[in-house]
């Protein structure tokens, strides 16, 4: 895997697609005068579902008409701009003739989002199986694919498939896409999330070709991210590597146990459509930046060199340097830059150059690597930091949904606060400088993320998707063109 790759900026083409997407909607869900005024106060409160008011979620939420046209205006949109950027840095090569399996699928986003990230792909013959649990949102997802893509998306043929997730279905997969579904099942927060871990990763691979892949991706939170680092875990016990965003095969340093780090990754929303800004900011939301966390895997072994990822954003390391948290083979690790210069985005790797006897942070136990100006990539695009989108209202309140995956939190004019640390002392800011807050002393606990004594377990998290379990509820479909799940 290129590591300079992830989180490109979209291109052209797919700005385009995204920007005509808006289009796409009004000409397949039309809205009627009323319920486009009605449809700004709808995205907010479905918004509040997701996050806060999770009681309030039924399992058939998107059968309520009002859900499923904030739904698909807003929330559908934003996650194929999130997955269009994350699939336009993977090496997702799916071969003639071949099987994408998709669970959770609600209304085709991952499809739709790789084709808009993957022209390489479009003149292949695929099929696409998608499995959900409420059949309607496949149904609006297949047309706005069809009306997105036009003749040029009859390559590409879509089984839907009424069921939950790690249902066995009649063809083996290239590739197993998880995308926003796993936080919804049913975690309890003891030990037996090991047991619903061991038997979803099971479940989730078991329908994979010796040569597939399998790719989760899930909200920035960190719930959401110590699912993940659970099923890294147990996807490495079944012969799975994980390709990506990890830079080794060993124990999970960010797993996000108790107030240990969490792997998940901001990038800014810049690229996204000006028709889905322009709605953010009526329904009196905000968008800074887009935030997930995931993991890309497959059978064997993965070559990944002696590289490390950058994670979190950029926060002051007084006296005199700047730091980012990152990932290493070594485990925990704190990127220490010069004051000025350039340094990495989160998701972007360097290969390390450790000094023989490295040093420990003190407050987060994470190794340091100092990075000298010389040995970084060049600049590819605006930071995060150097500019604000346009699109946030003077009186919007922050999208929460957003927010709490994040902690690069910033002041009314858009500055993070400085990081307050005695005079003369390296230490890092408590909020990790959003990969979590550090540990103190020797380090974090847990690394493998496989069992704590207390493990933080997800029980809901923001994130809009049906699945509840990885056993295999009904077996009915829908289809248009192609094969259903095994009896």
């Amino acid at each position: 895997m290129s590591a300079e790759k992830l989180f490109p900026p979209l291109s052209l083409e797919s700005r385009k697609l995204l920007e005509r997407f808006g289009a796409v909607l009004d000409e397949v869900t039309p809205l009627k005068g009323k319920h486009r005024l009605e449809l700004r106060g709808n995205i907010r409160r479905l918004s509040e579902t997701l996050t806060e008011k999770r009681e309030n979620l039924g399992n058939d939420y998107m059968g309520d008409p009002s859900n499923t046209s904030a739904y698909l205006r807003y929330f559908l949109p934003w996650n194929l701009f999130r997955l269009s950027r994350l699939f336009g840095g993977l090496e997702i090569d799916v071969p003639e003739d071949g099987v994408v399996a998709d669970f959770g699928a609600g209304p085709l986003t991952a499809m739709i989002a790789l084709w808009i990230a993957k022209p390489e792909l479009r003149a292949r013959r695929l099929t696409f199986v998608c499995v959900d649990r409420t059949p309607k949102p496949m149904r609006d997802g297949l047309r706005l694919f069809e009306a997105l893509t036009g003749e040029g998306g009859k390559n590409w043929r879509a089984t839907l498939v009424k069921g939950g997730i790690g249902m066995r279905l009649r063809e083996d997969a290239d590739l197993v896409i998880a995308a926003n579904t796993l936080n919804e099942m049913s975690w309890t927060g003891r030990d037996t999330d090991f047991e619903t871990g061991a038997r979803l990763a099971l479940s989730l691979i078991k329908g994979l070709k010796d040569t597939g892949r399998l790719l989760l991706v899930e909200t920035g939170l960190r719930r959401s991210a110590r699912i993940l680092s659970l099923l890294r875990g147990e996807l490495l016990e079944l012969g799975y590597q994980p390709m990506a965003p990890c830079t080794h095969g060993g124990e999970c340093a960010m797993h996000g146990a108790g107030t240990t780090p969490w792997c998940h990754f901001n990038f800014d929303a810049l690229d996204a459509p000006a028709w889905l800004k322009k709605l953010t900011a009526t329904a009196n939301l905000t968008k800074q930046n887009a935030s997930l966390s995931f993991l890309y895997a497959a059978r064997g072994e993965a070559q990944h060199g002696v590289l490390v990822r950058a994670v979190s954003e950029i926060f002051p390391l007084p006296p005199i340097h700047r730091g980012q948290y990152g990932c290493s083979d070594r485990g925990l690790t704190l990127l220490r830059y010069g004051i000025g210069g350039p340094t990495l985005f989160p998701g972007q790797t360097i290969a390390a150059n450790w000094p023989e006897t490295p040093e420990i942070d003190r407050k987060s136990g994470a190794v340091i690597l100092p990075v000298p100006h010389d040995a970084l990539p060049p600049l590819r695009g605006p930071r995060l930091a150097d500019a604000q989108p346009p699109f946030a209202s003077p009186s919007a309140r922050p999208d929460r949904e957003a927010a709490k995956g994040s902690t690069n939190r910033r002041d009314k004019d858009g500055k993070r606060p400085p990081a307050k640390s005695p005079a003369g002392r390296e230490s890092t800011p408590k909020s990790g400088g959003g990969a979590g807050k550090p540990t103190g002393g020797k380090g974090p606990s847990d690394r493998s993320g496989r069992k704590p004594s207390k493990p933080a377990g997800p029980k809901n998290s923001g994130g809009p998707a049906r699945s509840k379990g990885p056993g295999p509820k009904s077996s009915g479909s829908k289809r248009s063109g192609s094969k259903g799940p095994k009896k």
